[in-house]
């Protein structure tokens, strides 16, 4: 059996609104016409169904004669005329079984219930408005179906969305398969680039031997060039030009750089203290106080007691995602950029605005305290 196509069913009372409040006055009744219901009405077998009118334009219908027929007027359904209903005029298989609504009927509004329905009464039907002046009526359908073929027809209506929403997740499903595998290849090539670029980096280690004839009488350097730490005990040094003998305690690399890529690893050896490590510009003030910044010719990272910084104008706070117990140092002269690593992950921990280098460039360390530094 043929499942039914039919209006979903709606309260009386919204049935009743569902045209445009329009009061007329004075208005022509012939041009009057009555609406009845645009699609067939739906029920089930022992339901109720609803049949609503309405006189567009809405006029009163309080003093007209309203009723409901079967087609061709073979059968009387209910009957109002002028305020009253007469029960005992329609036909025997619809009495007792209707009752009118009539809270609208003032705007042309109406409607009646039809209860306990059989299969026999589907069919198509018509609602009438009458008066001396005006004869109009609308017809409409009502289709009953047993129970079992409107679950039917409510299985196959579910049955239909979950195939659509299946459809739905199917398509979902490949474009999160699509999405994921593009992130898989986007992953994959991001981790071979990061992998080629930290080969590159470390392809351009050199070996950094501090320069004592910069260091500061308080540091004292290994016999290779390699170690250095802070005493309390100021040495007794020659003061050339090229020593730092101000109030900071700093050294410098043996070798300078005006060109090319070149990467060391630094590691702090004791806890508690302060260092800063990257590079210096040969114009660094090593006789009078100094601006720990780029503009007074230092680039580098300080560490301290745990907590990092990028000596910036103001200094830049890092977070890395672990402590670094090696500093790797990354120098792009012609590329006119400085970059520190966490040399056990290559995290970058700052890199420092690209800019173009004019003087000749040191490997540069400041410590403080009991501070302890080894080139590795």
């Amino acid at each position: 059996m043929m499942a039914l196509l039919c209006l979903p069913r709606l309260p009386p009372l919204l049935l009743l609104c569902l045209y445009h409040q329009i009061y007329v006055s004075g208005a022509d009744v012939q041009s009057v016409e009555a609406v009845g219901p645009s699609q067939p009405i739906c029920a089930i077998v022992g339901g109720e169904t609803l049949f609503s009118c309405h006189l567009n334009p809405p006029v009163s219908a309080v003093e007209m004669e309203v009723f409901w027929k079967t087609e061709h007027q073979i059968y009387l359904v209910h009957l109002y005329d002028n305020g009253t209903e007469y029960d005992d005029k329609p036909d025997e298989q619809y009495k007792g079984r209707t009752k009118m609504i009539k809270k609208d009927i003032a705007n042309g509004g109406v409607a009646v219930s039809l209860t306990n329905l059989t299969r026999s009464d589907a069919g198509r039907y018509m609602c009438a408005f009458r008066t001396r002046d005006m004869d109009s009526y609308a017809e409409f359908e009502l289709q009953v179906a047993d129970t079992l073929q409107k679950e039917k027809g409510d299985l196959i209506k579910e049955r239909d969305t979950l195939q659509k929403e299946k459809g739905d997740l199917i398509k979902e499903r490949d474009t999160l398969q699509k999405d994921k595998g593009d992130l898989l290849i986007k992953a994959a090539k991001d981790s071979l680039q990061k992998d080629k670029g930290d080969l590159l980096i470390k392809a351009a280690k050199v070996m950094v031997i501090l320069d004592p004839d910069t260091a500061h009488p308080e540091l004292l350097l290994s016999e290779g060039g390699r170690r250095v730490r802070r005493t309390y005990t100021e040495q007794t040094l020659p003061d050339t030009p090229k020593r730092f003998t101000y109030l900071w305690p700093c050294v410098l690399g043996s070798e300078g750089f005006t060109s090319g890529r070149h990467y060391w690893e630094v590691q702090p050896l004791q806890e508690g203290t302060w260092w800063h490590v990257g590079v210096a510009a040969e114009s660094v003030n090593r006789k009078e106080d100094f601006t720990w910044s780029p503009e007074g010719g230092v680039w580098a990272v300080w560490g301290w007691n745990g907590q990092y910084w990028a000596l910036t104008s103001p200094k830049t706070p890092l977070s890395p995602r672990e402590k670094p117990l090696k500093l790797g140092v990354y120098l792009d002269y012609e590329g006119g950029r400085l970059s520190l690593y966490n040399a056990d992950s290559m995290e970058l921990l700052y890199s420092f605005p690209q800019a173009p280098f004019t003087q000749r460039l040191f490997p540069y360390f400041h410590l403080w305290g009991e501070a302890e530094l080894r080139l590795v």
